[in-house]
């Protein structure tokens, strides 16, 4: 709730959503070119408006002791250059790894006035490429290829932890 007050109107400006704990980047031209990992200007600007004030919300004493990750998580469509679809998402997977690591680069080595949270930060953020495995679909059921290449801030729980090892049980 918290995210979504601080960020509302700047979300209808970054074409970006939020959605439970995730915040969804879902503007591939802003982000980086086709193919590409470097980031492109205008999702610095971006991020440089964003990462200060996120930082703030979810490093709160009340959320700490709830928080067990903070992912950046880069996504892909399912195609990649005309390749078939295990080859397409071996090279997506390396690509949506370098496009996380990049976003993770960025905010650690040049993003302004978190010096402060940077120990907390490396503590509980990490990056992770997630190829295709998560492509958005539209109404009719069909991949969403636009919507599939972007840049998700997911938060986990403590409590999404004891699930998954109750399931491994």
């Amino acid at each position: 709730k918290e995210l979504d007050e601080e960020f509302k109107e700047d979300f209808k400006k970054w074409n970006a959503i939020i959605n439970r704990l995730t915040v969804r980047f879902k503007e591939p031209t802003l982000l980086f070119e086709p193919g590409k990992d470097i980031l492109k200007n205008e999702f610095k600007i971006i991020l440089n408006n964003f990462i200060p004030r996120y930082i703030k919300i979810i490093n709160a004493e009340k959320y700490r002791e709830v928080i067990s990750e903070i992912r950046i998580e880069g996504h892909t469509s399912t195609d990649y250059k005309n390749l078939s679809l295990e080859a397409a998402y071996i090279e997506n997977m390396i690509l949506s790894q370098n496009r996380a690591k990049s976003t993770l680069i960025h905010i650690l080595r040049d993003i302004k006035g978190i010096n402060h949270r940077k120990d907390w930060m490396r503590k509980y953020i990490s990056s992770i490429g997630m190829s295709s495995s998560r492509f958005i679909k539209k109404q009719d059921g069909r991949e969403d290829r636009d919507q599939s290449r972007r840049v998700e801030f997911r938060i986990l729980l403590k409590t999404d932890e004891a699930v998954s090892k109750m399931k491994e049980l």
